[in-house]
């Protein structure tokens, strides 16, 4: 992976070094610039800022502690990696407790050198971001307490557009953005109606309205999930909602307004002023907003004793955050862009009374054995349900919150093994070389354990892997293709089972398999919604494993021409 041009400065009286240093950096994209003495270093940082310095342990006229701490004094925030010889070890010493973030030991390792490189950069990117969060909070207290002001002066009947016309400015200062917008839902008509705005050549009475489940206003109010978008141009899958003559700009932030559960707007930002792209910290800054506009409003309603604002019944979704852009975006299957989607695929209610209605039959001869779901279990009023599109956001939050495969894998089993009363919860991948199913991962909640390695050929479980296709039983034991020896845990104690294909490029590659608790019964939509974002994080997994094996077969052939 390349570097985002971080730049180096990189100092050492050793040509030699000093050219190897600048060719492995370059070569891996970063901004490099070289000098040879302490002077020169500080005349190349006061012409422009390094985000890393690299600074040999002995340089002439000084040593290389004494020019870190003129580094440091220059440029406090910029983090320094000492380079060191064996028997430098008492002023690696003094360097380190002087402020170096890293020492390197000389000869230099190519991937060593670079692996120190970035993480030195993201400590620098970090203190800058925290720094700059810092004063944008200070600064948010500032525009927040003329917001109030504003309010304050509002005139007597005039408070509701006195507090959407003060909405958007407080975002455009806080965010810094020249374009905001407020709209508010107008239920009976299903839209959203611009009630103020910033930016824009129109009154907003003027501007066309947006209807629910259209565009990314839309859709944002319809899933109550606040999101930003960094890059319009590199985020293919918003292209549908992204019609040129409603946005023009190229990164957004938008968060809903809801009292509880129940949404009545949106707040918008685009086009911020120095054309910098929008990212967590503005979305975090927009939600905060977000909370005292409806905070205000709420007041506003308790002080008339009725409603000012119209609210839909309920909402869709719990609020999710999402920001996109990274290059791996684009090879994410559209299982996993989906999830920023409305859900089609929803947890069925369970039936009054307990009985194999409540699951799909697993007959050889009942064509609903697998993937194709029975209407009966299909009612519009599954549609309604939040169950499926909290089990996608439990899979999601893994793929956000982890990036080692077996901690994602494990974190998402375990998510559902709670959610589901399942247990055990395993995923297995098919070995290539003995085509055996191996188990990948296993949620590991309660205290019963699945096989580590099963055949592909046999029981409930081959089915699955042969045809593609979901199984969701309540008696298992009861279908004649039942094998206990494979479809069973370790215990031998067969129970409802939930079989899920996972899939990548239309081909099977595995499965994962649901224990389920006695009684317990889980819907055709439901195993469906699971096989969509499972094979989502297998497919992250499976991403993130190439990446480490590209990197590390680089570093090989590296090392190899090196020698």
């Amino acid at each position: 992976m390349r570097s985002d041009r971080i730049s180096v400065l990189i100092v050492d009286d050793e040509r030699f070094y000093r050219d190897a240093i600048l060719d492995i950096l370059v070569a891996e994209g970063f901004d490099c610039q070289a000098c040879e003495d302490g002077e020169g270093a500080l005349k190349l940082l006061a012409g422009r800022a390094f985000s890393v310095a690299i600074v040999d342990m002995r340089l002439p006229g000084s040593s290389g502690v004494e020019v870190l701490q003129q580094l440091r004094a220059a440029r406090h925030e910029m983090r320094v990696i000492m380079l060191s010889e064996q028997s430098d070890q008492e002023r690696v010493l003094d360097a380190l407790r002087s402020g170096a973030r890293d020492y390197l030991a000389k000869p230099l390792h190519d991937e060593e050198l670079v692996l120190a490189v970035r993480r030195a950069a993201n400590d620098h990117a970090t203190a800058r971001d925290y720094i700059s969060l810092c004063h944008r909070v200070d600064d948010l207290a500032i525009h927040l307490d003329d917001f109030n002001c504003d309010l304050s002066a509002a005139p007597p009947g005039g408070e509701l557009q006195t507090l959407y016309a003060a909405s958007v400015e407080l975002v455009s200062r806080a965010l810094e953005v020249d374009k905001t917008s407020l709209l508010l839902l107008d239920p009976r008509a299903a839209r959203l109606n611009i009630v103020a705005a910033t930016g824009r050549d129109l009154d907003p009475a003027q501007m066309d309205p947006v209807r629910m489940g259209e565009g990314l206003v839309g859709r944002c109010l319809e899933d109550l999930g606040a999101m930003v978008v960094g890059d319009t141009r590199s985020e293919s899958h918003f292209a549908a909602d992204l019609t040129p003559e409603r946005y023009r700009g190229h990164s957004f932030a938008i968060a809903p307004l809801a009292i509880g559960e129940r949404p009545f707007g949106v707040l918008c930002a685009t086009d911020r002023s120095d054309g910098t792209p929008l990212r967590h910290q503005d979305l975090a800054m927009l939600r905060l907003i977000s909370a005292q506009v409806v905070e205000r409003l709420s007041a506003l309603q308790h002080e008339a004793g009725r409603p000012v604002v119209e609210v839909s019944p309920g909402a869709l979704r719990p609020s999710v955050e999402v920001e996109l852009g990274e290059e791996l975006a684009e090879e994410l299957p559209e299982s996993l862009s989906g999830s920023f989607e409305e859900p089609t695929l929803v947890k069925a209610p369970p039936e009054p009374e307990a009985s194999d209605a409540a699951v799909l039959s697993t007959a050889p001869d009942d064509s609903r054995t697998v993937g194709e779901p029975a209407r009966e279990f299909a009612s519009p009023d599954d549609r309604a349900d939040e169950g499926d599109a909290e089990l996608v956001r439990l899979v999601c939050d893994a793929m956000v919150h982890e990036v080692e495969p077996t901690s994602l894998l494990r974190t998402a089993l375990r998510a559902l093994e709670s959610e589901l009363e399942a247990d055990p919860a395993s995923l297995y991948l098919i070995d290539s070389n003995s085509g055996e199913l191996v188990r990948e991962a296993a949620g590991g909640r309660g205290l019963r354990l699945d096989h580590e390695r099963l055949a592909t050929g046999r029981g409930l479980t081959g089915t699955v892997l042969q045809r593609g296709q979901l199984v969701a039983s309540a008696e298992p034991a009861s279908d004649p293709r039942f094998d206990a020896a494979v479809d069973a845990p370790m215990d031998g104690q067969p129970g409802p089972l939930l079989l899920l294909p996972l899939q990548m490029r239309g081909k099977t590659i595995g499965l994962a398999r649901l224990h389920l608790a006695e009684g317990a019964s889980v819907s055709a939509r439901t195993g469906e919604v699971l096989v969509a974002a499972l094979s989502a994080a297998v497919r992250n997994v499976l991403l993130y494993r190439n990446l480490l094996e590209s990197i590390e077969e680089v570093a090989v052939a590296r090392r190899e021409s090196r020698s």
